[in-house]
């Protein structure tokens, strides 16, 4: 799940022309539709766009010998809800962490 997550962060960053630093700073409570409107860009053409990246990897994965059939057949099937929950989910802003403890 990790990977696929990844993989959409990147894929999408590219696509909208931001590096993955940038695209998980500017998100702060903001789902990554948002942000492909605020640029410009469409949430359903940036999951379009997601869907093929992400398809042509896993055939490439089969292709590869990396990847089985039947595994690549169980991944495409979940994709496209996957792939809609990733664009249009609102992340939590991260709380600030504990006080670094000053060593004298």
């Amino acid at each position: 799940r990790r990977g696929v997550r990844l993989a959409l962060l990147r894929d999408a960053a590219r696509t909208l022309d931001l590096s993955v630093t940038a695209l998980r700073d500017l998100q702060h409570g903001e789902s990554v539709a948002a942000l492909a409107s605020q640029n410009g860009s469409s949430p359903a053409a940036l999951e379009g766009t997601l869907a093929a990246d992400m398809t042509a990897a896993i055939h490439r994965a089969v292709a590869a010998g990396r990847l089985s059939s039947a595994r690549a057949a169980r991944i495409e099937a979940r994709l496209p809800a996957r792939i809609q929950r990733f664009v249009t989910a609102t992340p939590h802003p991260k709380a600030p962490g504990p006080p670094t403890p000053v060593v004298s």
